[in-house]
C-alpha cells in the first residue's frame, strides 16, 4: 500500500509554560527531558528494542503553544505511562498536592489516573 503512516513520529504536548509543564513531570514520574539550545522545545525519547531486537524509540515533547490553551473540560486523549513502582509513584504524586483517582487491578496490571498542570489526562500503568 503507498500512502501509509510508517511510524508514530512523537506525542507533543503543547503548553502555555512548557519549562513548568517539563519540571512537573521530572518532579512527580522522574522523567528528565532534553531541550532545544533555545529553550523552545523540550522532549524525551524513550528507547526500546523490538520483537526482533531492533532499536526502535517513542518520543514525548513539549513545546509552547502558539496561543493561549485554556485548561480542558474534556477529555481529548489520554497519556499512558508504563511505569515500575506504582505504589511510590503514587504516593509521590500525592505528596506533591495531585489529586489522583483511586488505584485499580485488572488482569493487565494495577492502573492510576492523574491530570498534569494544564489539564492532560495521564493514566499509570504497571504490568
Amino acid at each position: 500500500m503507498s500512502g501509509k503512516a510508517v511510524q508514530l513520529g512523537g506525542i507533543f504536548l503543547y503548553s502555555n509554560e512548557p519549562r513548568n509543564l517539563v519540571e512537573w513531570y521530572r518532579k512527580n514520574f522522574g522523567l528528565t527531558f532534553e531541550s532545544t539550545p533555545d529553550d523552545k522545545a523540550y522532549y524525551l525519547s524513550f528507547p526500546y528494542q523490538d520483537s526482533e531486537g531492533k532499536s526502535r524509540y517513542n518520543v514525548l515533547s513539549v513545546i509552547k503553544s502558539k496561543s493561549v490553551r485554556p485548561k480542558r473540560n474534556s477529555k481529548l486523549f489520554t497519556l499512558n505511562l508504563r511505569v515500575n513502582g506504582i505504589e511510590s509513584i503514587i504516593d509521590r504524586l500525592r505528596e506533591n498536592g495531585n489529586k489522583l483517582k483511586p488505584m485499580e487491578v485488572h488482569e493487565e496490571g494495577k492502573f492510576a489516573w492523574v491530570q498534569d498542570p494544564e489539564g492532560n489526562f495521564i493514566e499509570i500503568w504497571e504490568e
